[in-house]
Protein backbone atom coordinates (compact mmCIF):
# COMPACT_ATOMS: atom_id res chain seq x y z
CA UNK A 1 0.00 0.00 0.00
CA UNK A 2 3.03 2.45 0.57
CA UNK A 3 4.16 1.71 -2.62
CA UNK A 4 1.24 3.07 -4.18
CA UNK A 5 0.91 5.75 -2.00
CA UNK A 6 4.37 6.86 -3.26
CA UNK A 7 3.69 6.38 -6.86
CA UNK A 8 0.39 8.99 -6.76
CA UNK A 9 2.48 10.99 -4.98
CA UNK A 10 5.24 10.62 -7.74
CA UNK A 11 2.23 11.06 -10.14
CA UNK A 12 0.43 14.29 -8.63
CA UNK A 13 4.30 15.83 -8.22
CA UNK A 14 5.18 15.78 -11.46
CA UNK A 15 1.53 17.03 -13.18
CA UNK A 16 1.68 19.64 -10.57
CA UNK A 17 5.37 20.50 -11.63
CA UNK A 18 4.83 19.88 -15.27
CA UNK A 19 1.84 21.97 -15.48
CA UNK A 20 3.62 25.19 -13.61
CA UNK A 21 6.82 24.64 -15.89
CA UNK A 22 4.26 24.65 -19.06
CA UNK A 23 2.46 27.85 -17.85
CA UNK A 24 5.86 29.79 -17.36
CA UNK A 25 7.69 28.83 -20.49
CA UNK A 26 6.86 31.20 -23.43
CA UNK A 27 5.59 30.00 -26.62
CA UNK A 28 7.80 28.68 -29.41
CA UNK A 29 10.15 26.34 -30.17
CA UNK A 30 11.16 25.91 -26.98
CA UNK A 31 7.61 25.57 -24.76
CA UNK A 32 7.55 21.97 -27.87
CA UNK A 33 10.64 21.38 -26.59
CA UNK A 34 10.12 21.28 -22.73
CA UNK A 35 6.62 19.75 -23.22
CA UNK A 36 7.63 16.78 -25.03
CA UNK A 37 10.19 16.64 -22.01
CA UNK A 38 7.67 16.43 -19.51
CA UNK A 39 5.61 13.93 -21.20
CA UNK A 40 8.63 11.72 -21.42
CA UNK A 41 8.79 11.89 -17.31
CA UNK A 42 5.24 11.96 -16.98
CA UNK A 43 5.09 8.73 -19.20
CA UNK A 44 7.83 7.17 -17.01
CA UNK A 45 6.43 7.55 -13.75
CA UNK A 46 2.98 6.15 -14.79
CA UNK A 47 3.92 3.26 -16.22
CA UNK A 48 6.57 2.32 -13.74
CA UNK A 49 3.98 0.42 -11.56
CA UNK A 50 3.06 -2.05 -14.83
CA UNK A 51 6.60 -2.27 -15.66
CA UNK A 52 7.34 -3.59 -12.55
CA UNK A 53 4.34 -5.69 -12.77
CA UNK A 54 4.81 -7.41 -15.70
CA UNK A 55 8.54 -7.91 -14.69
CA UNK A 56 7.46 -9.78 -11.57
CA UNK A 57 5.48 -11.94 -13.51
CA UNK A 58 7.89 -12.64 -16.07
CA UNK A 59 10.44 -13.41 -13.22
CA UNK A 60 7.58 -15.53 -11.26
CA UNK A 61 7.34 -17.77 -14.14
CA UNK A 62 10.79 -18.28 -14.98
CA UNK A 63 11.29 -16.85 -17.47
CA UNK A 64 14.84 -14.91 -18.25
CA UNK A 65 13.80 -11.42 -19.07
CA UNK A 66 16.06 -8.54 -20.19
CA UNK A 67 15.46 -5.36 -18.97
CA UNK A 68 16.56 -2.45 -17.76
CA UNK A 69 15.93 -2.49 -14.14
CA UNK A 70 12.96 -0.23 -12.78
CA UNK A 71 14.30 2.96 -10.66
CA UNK A 72 13.48 2.91 -7.06
CA UNK A 73 11.07 5.62 -6.11
CA UNK A 74 13.23 7.65 -4.35
CA UNK A 75 15.64 7.71 -7.74
CA UNK A 76 12.73 8.35 -9.65
CA UNK A 77 11.98 11.78 -7.26
CA UNK A 78 15.66 12.68 -7.24
CA UNK A 79 15.64 12.28 -11.05
CA UNK A 80 12.79 14.69 -11.30
CA UNK A 81 13.85 16.60 -8.88
CA UNK A 82 17.13 17.65 -10.51
CA UNK A 83 15.22 17.97 -14.09
CA UNK A 84 12.82 20.38 -12.96
CA UNK A 85 15.81 22.03 -11.30
CA UNK A 86 17.62 22.18 -14.64
CA UNK A 87 14.55 23.21 -16.70
CA UNK A 88 13.54 26.33 -14.33
CA UNK A 89 17.42 27.67 -14.09
CA UNK A 90 17.90 27.33 -17.69
CA UNK A 91 13.90 29.01 -18.38
CA UNK A 92 14.69 31.60 -16.20
CA UNK A 93 18.65 32.29 -17.21
CA UNK A 94 17.02 32.58 -21.07
CA UNK A 95 14.59 34.89 -19.65
CA UNK A 96 16.38 37.23 -18.07
CA UNK A 97 18.71 37.55 -20.80
CA UNK A 98 16.16 38.26 -22.90
CA UNK A 99 14.30 40.92 -20.37
CA UNK A 100 17.67 42.62 -20.18
CA UNK A 101 18.86 42.48 -23.99
CA UNK A 102 15.34 44.47 -24.51
CA UNK A 103 15.61 47.02 -22.06
CA UNK A 104 19.55 47.91 -21.67
CA UNK A 105 20.21 47.20 -25.68
CA UNK A 106 22.74 44.29 -25.28
CA UNK A 107 22.33 40.56 -24.01
CA UNK A 108 24.72 39.76 -21.34
CA UNK A 109 25.30 36.60 -19.72
CA UNK A 110 23.34 35.30 -16.95
CA UNK A 111 23.51 32.96 -14.54
CA UNK A 112 20.77 32.44 -11.75
CA UNK A 113 21.71 30.96 -8.11
CA UNK A 114 18.85 29.27 -6.49
CA UNK A 115 18.70 28.17 -3.28
CA UNK A 116 16.13 25.29 -1.87
CA UNK A 117 14.23 26.95 1.31
CA UNK A 118 12.85 24.64 4.20
CA UNK A 119 9.37 24.05 2.29
CA UNK A 120 11.19 22.40 -0.41
CA UNK A 121 10.48 25.84 -3.02
CA UNK A 122 13.21 27.26 -5.08
CA UNK A 123 13.60 31.17 -4.15
CA UNK A 124 16.42 33.34 -6.24
CA UNK A 125 19.64 33.49 -3.84
CA UNK A 126 22.06 35.57 -6.50
CA UNK A 127 22.24 36.97 -10.60
CA UNK A 128 25.63 36.97 -12.17
CA UNK A 129 25.62 39.54 -15.27
CA UNK A 130 28.95 38.89 -17.46
CA UNK A 131 29.02 42.42 -18.74
CA UNK A 132 31.30 43.51 -21.79
CA UNK A 133 34.08 45.38 -20.62
CA UNK A 134 32.60 48.46 -23.00
CA UNK A 135 29.51 48.30 -20.82
CA UNK A 136 30.84 48.47 -17.74
CA UNK A 137 28.32 51.23 -16.98
CA UNK A 138 25.29 49.63 -17.39
CA UNK A 139 25.63 48.24 -13.97
CA UNK A 140 23.33 50.75 -11.81
CA UNK A 141 20.41 50.42 -15.20
CA UNK A 142 20.60 46.23 -15.33
CA UNK A 143 20.42 46.21 -11.66
CA UNK A 144 17.27 48.10 -11.74
CA UNK A 145 15.80 46.12 -14.43
CA UNK A 146 16.63 42.96 -12.12
CA UNK A 147 14.82 44.44 -8.85
CA UNK A 148 12.03 45.42 -10.79
CA UNK A 149 11.51 42.12 -12.51
CA UNK A 150 12.46 39.96 -9.85
CA UNK A 151 10.33 42.13 -7.34
CA UNK A 152 12.82 41.09 -4.34
CA UNK A 153 16.26 41.36 -3.00
CA UNK A 154 18.68 39.77 -4.65
CA UNK A 155 22.36 39.62 -4.34
CA UNK A 156 23.67 41.04 -8.15
CA UNK A 157 27.18 40.03 -9.38
CA UNK A 158 28.98 41.54 -12.08
CA UNK A 159 31.64 40.11 -14.15
CA UNK A 160 33.66 42.08 -16.67
CA UNK A 161 34.02 39.60 -19.85
CA UNK A 162 36.58 40.27 -22.59
CA UNK A 163 35.08 41.34 -25.98
CA UNK A 164 34.59 39.04 -28.63
CA UNK A 165 37.12 39.27 -31.44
Amino acid sequence: MESVKSWALQAALTLSASGILQWIVPEGSLKKTVSFCLSCCILCILLTPFLQTVKGTAEGLGRVVHSVNSPSSADMQDLTKEFLFDTLTDQTQAQLCELLSQKVGFSPSVQVIFQETDQEMMKIEAVTVGLPKNKGDCRGQVSSVLAQVLGTEVRICFVTQEDSP
